[in-house]
């Protein structure tokens, strides 16, 4: 093999820190730069289930507000920011419980952080999202905080499916990947 010809896997997306699900691997970098090219038309279609904090109203809806860098904070995303760029998120309620609403959320655009600013942008943050509203769980019941949901470690937002056109063979393909158990186990104490 030439030094032309060598194999470069990459990562062609990324995960907030914290969320589970799938992740999209290129073998080659034709494979990345094909993938990472759909990713930037916005031609993959991604989906999210989020636990958020309250009764979200609606049962469908749609978040389009601009978000950028904090201008206090280098490590946060806030929709005041001295540079805002668009962003786009729709969500379907899944279920709803007392004190909390079970989502499907599908962001357009691919901003960093974008569906928890979104989604606290709303009034919802997700469940256990220390940086952007989740510290609501000292409110619960003893009952509930003492729950699966202090166990988790971590925010309750999954990427459950991506779909894309594969750059092998040109058909559209989709990819699943089921809720981690530790939060199966959150909505267990929910029901």
């Amino acid at each position: 093999m030439s030094r032309e010809e060598t194999v470069r896997p990459g990562i062609v997306h990324r995960l907030d820190k914290g969320t589970s699900g799938l992740l999209v691997v290129a073998k080659t970098e034709q494979v990345h730069d094909h993938l990472s090219g759909q990713f930037a038309r916005r031609e993959v279609r991604k989906r999210y289930l989020a636990l958020v904090h309250g009764s979200v109203e609606m049962d469908r809806g749609e978040i389009d507000v601009s978000i950028g860098r904090h201008p206090r904070s280098r490590t946060r995303i806030s929709t005041r920011t001295r540079k805002p760029r668009r962003a786009l998120t729709r969500y379907r309620v899944l279920s709803r419980h007392p004190g909390f609403t079970y989502l499907s959320v599908a962001p357009h655009t691919g901003r960093t952080h974008q569906i928890r600013v979104h989604l606290t942008h709303l009034g919802h943050p997700v469940v256990g999202d220390d940086t952007y509203g989740g510290r609501r769980l000292r409110r619960l019941p003893d009952s509930i905080r003492a729950s699966a949901m202090v166990g988790m470690g971590r925010h309750f937002l999954h990427a459950a499916s991506l779909a894309f056109v594969h750059p092998g063979t040109g058909r559209r393909v989709r990819f699943e990947s089921p809720l981690p158990q530790e939060l199966e186990a959150v909505l267990a104490v929910l029901e």
